[in-house]
């Protein structure tokens, strides 16, 4: 029995008690001329108002207990999207907010650090987050399962990237090296972003050959040199990450913010799809 249920049981027993005893006297005082109220009576009616007492104590506590909690919950329910400290005022802010509120970036330290250099896993990782989650269904690129078979000969079904790593793979999507592997912990640099990257925005082929509008395009990788001249124009990943250069310095590594300004922008077809309006407002 809860101490309210016991409180009101005292309660009723006690007004019993107090009502019998008020009669008793009444009956008394017509009978014999006895005083009014005897000590019994008076010690009941004296218990009767302690209790009443502790009985809306009680009840305020309770009420202010679950005011509390209602609240609680209501605050995680609307607790707001965690902000890094690192990144205010800094090159891809906007573009790294969006990402975390879409659920590409997680939120899951105080600090984002957006110089440090991304890794190849990290990124493909991110890539697929925010192509699901940006642009519209049909350019949907499936996440292997956790038991699928890798393609990579350095690459772990464990690795927590594999699923988007694979998925990419499995897609038809060129993502790793001639050697058929992946180089998950590597740095990821400015051609191998715009190798993995630009073939999703951009179908093109037979194109003439833009890549002399870098002075040291010479230092492109063979590999690479396909999907960096599709970068040539304006408007395209290259320009919105690293600006309009005259040297792409193609292995310098990329950091993390540039790889979130990167991905915040997708292509498809001719409609360009970002993380301020997923899926094209669909």
């Amino acid at each position: 029995m809860t101490n309210i249920a016991k409180q009101v049981t005292a309660l009723l027993a006690l007004t019993s008690a107090i009502s019998l005893s008020s009669c008793s006297a009444s009956k008394s005082d017509a009978t014999s001329g006895a005083p009014t109220s005897t000590e019994a009576y008076n010690s009941l009616k004296q218990e009767l108002e302690t209790l009443k007492a502790e009985n809306a104590k009680l009840k305020d506590q309770l009420a202010a207990k679950a005011s509390t909690e209602g609240t609680s919950s209501t605050s995680e329910e609307k607790a707001p999207v965690q902000e890094f400290s690192d990144i205010t005022g800094g090159f891809g802010e906007k573009e790294i907010k969006t990402l975390v509120k879409l659920k590409v970036i997680a939120a899951d330290a105080p600090v984002f650090e957006p110089t440090k250099p991304i890794t190849r896993a990290q990124f493909v990782d991110w890539l697929v987050k925010a192509n699901n989650g940006i642009r519209p269904a049909k350019y949907f690129i499936r996440t292997a399962e956790k038991d699928a078979s890798s393609s990579f000969s350095d690459l772990s079904s464990n690795h927590p990237d594999f699923p988007a790593i694979q998925g990419m793979s499995n897609a038809g999507w060129s993502v790793g090296f001639m050697d058929k592997t992946f180089k998950p912990e590597a740095a990821l640099t400015r051609e191998q972003l715009i190798a993995i990257k630009a073939p999703l925005d951009y179908q093109q082929a037979g194109l003439s050959n833009y890549l002399e509008k870098w002075q040291d395009n010479s230092k492109i990788s063979k590999n690479c040199k396909e999907p960096m001249n599709l970068e040539a124009f304006s408007g395209h990943n290259w320009e919105r990450v690293f600006g309009k250069t005259k040297n792409c310095d193609p292995q310098k590594t990329v950091t993390r913010a540039e790889a979130a300004v990167c991905i915040y922008q997708l292509q498809g077809g001719s409609n360009a799809y970002t993380g301020a309006d997923p899926q094209g407002g669909q």
